[in-house]
Parts: structure tokens; C-alpha cells; sequence
């Protein structure tokens, strides 16, 4: 089967964005739907303007071209979260995104092959050195490149979005982002620095535990 280039594809580079909510780059856990990257940042509504154009742009092309209306592309937004009913489903509230940003949704579900990953993302730090396995908070800055592009199948037409390199500026780990307690000081609680082990150096140990670790 030829590949057939499809009728709109845009690749785009967005630099300082600000990553919010839960984020999946490394350690991916095949789900349902198989492999699944998972990052959400928050760009300047200037940055997203030129983007938001291209999009409206090719969807109204497909329209023309195709006849059908595409399947709407939701991965730009203005809503920063929305709140659903547990129980229902009824959304609840939607939280708008800070003034001034846009909320820009890359996820991308990775390729599989013969039980191997063939669609990766590609992660670096600022000197471009590749890092393999990281956990990256909420409130870590990085640049971004993906591509946008058309697709037609038999369930209609619409876009795509494929991420493809991520480069970390500044990290913030979940573990920094918990490391401040919320609760108040307790004077004659437990404290971890008075933590010692039962032998502090060699010297304290015993004969009988020096032979035992001869053994």
C-alpha cells in the first residue's frame, strides 16, 4: 500500500511552555489503547494564535474538499479543567486557563511493532543531552515540537496531532512539589534527625559480629 500525503501537515516548535496537570513521557503503561504520552502545557494566547488559525483553515478545507463536516480538533483550548459528576458524567464546571494562556493538549498515542515501540517521543535536557527515564511535574518549562496534520478513514476526516521532541529547561519532580508540609510543627513528635543506626562505625562492633561478617 503507497502512502498518500495527507492534505495538511504543519510541524511547529513552541518554546517555554508551562507543563500543568499529570504528565506521562517515560515508564508508559500499555492500557486499553495501547501506549499513550500524556502532556498538557500552557502556552501565551500570542504563541497560540498563529496555531489556532492553521487549524480553523485546514478543517475548513476538509470540509470543502470532502463534503462532510471533520470531527472537531479539541487539543487547543481555553479551558484549563473541566469538573464532571462522578456518578453522571454531567460536566459540572470548566475552569478557564490563566489570563493571557492557552491550554495545548499533547497527547499522542505511541506506535507498537512486534512488541516494540516504533513512535517515540524524544526527550532532552538544555544541552540537548537524551534522557531515557524522568518524572516531570507540574510547573516544569519546556520546548516542544509536534506536527498537526490531516487524516481520512471511513469514520470521516479531521486532524491529528503527533508529538515529537520535548526538551526540558527547568524540571520541578514530583517529589519537590510535595516536599512542603501542610501541617503545623509538633514540638515532642517524631523527628528523623535523631534517627541513628545502632552502630556508627566499625569500632563499636562487637567481636562476635565482626566474625559473623567473615563469614
Amino acid at each position: 500500500m503507497s502512502y498518500t500525503s495527507p492534505d495538511f501537515e504543519q510541524e511547529y516548535i513552541v518554546k517555554n511552555a508551562e507543563v500543568t496537570g499529570f504528565c506521562k513521557l517515560t515508564d508508559l503503561q500499555k492500557g486499553q489503547y495501547g501506549y499513550n504520552y500524556q502532556l498538557q502545557v500552557l502556552i501565551d494566547d500570542k504563541t497560540a494564535k498563529p496555531i489556532e488559525k492553521d487549524i480553523k483553515e485546514a478543517l475548513e478545507m476538509l470540509e470543502a474538499d470532502y463534503g462532510t463536516t471533520p470531527k472537531p480538533f479539541e487539543r487547543i483550548t481555553k479551558t484549563l479543567k473541566v469538573v464532571k459528576n462522578k456518578e453522571t458524567g454531567k460536566i459540572l464546571e470548566r475552569i478557564p486557563c490563566p489570563k493571557g494562556k492557552t491550554l495545548l493538549k499533547l497527547n499522542m498515542d505511541a506506535k507498537e511493532k512486534d512488541g516494540m515501540l516504533s513512535r517515540i517521543v524524544h526527550i532532552f535536557d538544555s544541552k540537548n543531552n537524551p534522557i531515557k527515564k524522568i518524572t516531570i511535574g507540574e510547573g516544569s518549562i519546556v520546548n516542544v515540537k509536534f506536527k498537526i496534520r490531516s487524516y481520512t478513514n471511513n469514520s470521516g476526516n479531521g486532524l491529528s496531532l503527533i508529538l515529537m521532541y520535548v526538551q526540558i529547561l527547568s524540571l520541578k519532580t514530583l517529589e519537590a512539589i510535595s516536599s512542603e508540609s501542610p501541617f503545623d510543627v509538633i514540638d515532642d513528635g517524631f523527628d528523623v534527625s535523631e534517627l541513628e543506626t545502632e552502630y556508627t562505625n566499625e569500632e563499636e562492633l562487637s567481636d562476635k559480629q565482626e566474625d559473623e561478617e567473615e563469614i
